[in-house]
């Protein structure tokens, strides 16, 4: 124990003194580290979770807008079908009334040519009539009210 006698021992405590205080300070400067290392890892935590909640909202947003958008989609797809049917419709019926002009025209032309025809008839009967009614005789003839009479029987 000579060895540690040769200080005295205020030297002695400086000296310990010395070494506590340097490994304190490489301790708490170590204690610091894990207290920051702690800190950024719970700020970091926090973040992820915030990160998380924001994520979900985001996939939200996005799940509801295409909702919207399909809904959107199928009322557009309802209103063409809506709009071809009835584009169709007119089709039909403008064929139809183009159809029924035609028909119209024709029996319009039909008449006119009976209508002429039988003018044409009626003047050829009169015609004929009056011809052979200059070639018969002209006779009287007077019926007895019973004679008719006995000829409808």
């Amino acid at each position: 124990m000579k060895l540690f006698q040769s200080h005295s021992d205020k030297e002695l405590k400086k000296i310990t003194e010395e070494i506590l205080e340097e490994k304190l300070a490489s301790i708490l400067a170590e204690v610091r580290d894990v207290l920051n290392v702690t800190t950024n890892v719970n700020q970091l935590k926090a973040e992820i979770e915030s990160l998380k909640i924001d994520k979900s909202r985001r996939e939200e947003e996005y799940a509801r807008i295409e909702r919207e958008l399909i809904h959107k989609i199928g009322l557009e797809k309802k209103r063409q079908e809506v709009e071809f049917g009835q584009l169709k419709k007119e089709a039909k019926l403008d064929a139809r009334t183009e159809h029924l002009e035609t028909d119209k025209q024709r029996h319009e032309e039909q008449m006119r040519f009976l209508d002429e025809r039988f003018t044409i008839e009626v003047g050829y009967l009169k015609d004929m009539m009056s011809k052979m009614m200059e070639q018969l005789p002209k006779a009287n003839l007077v019926f007895r009210k019973e004679e008719i009479s006995h000829g409808e029987n």
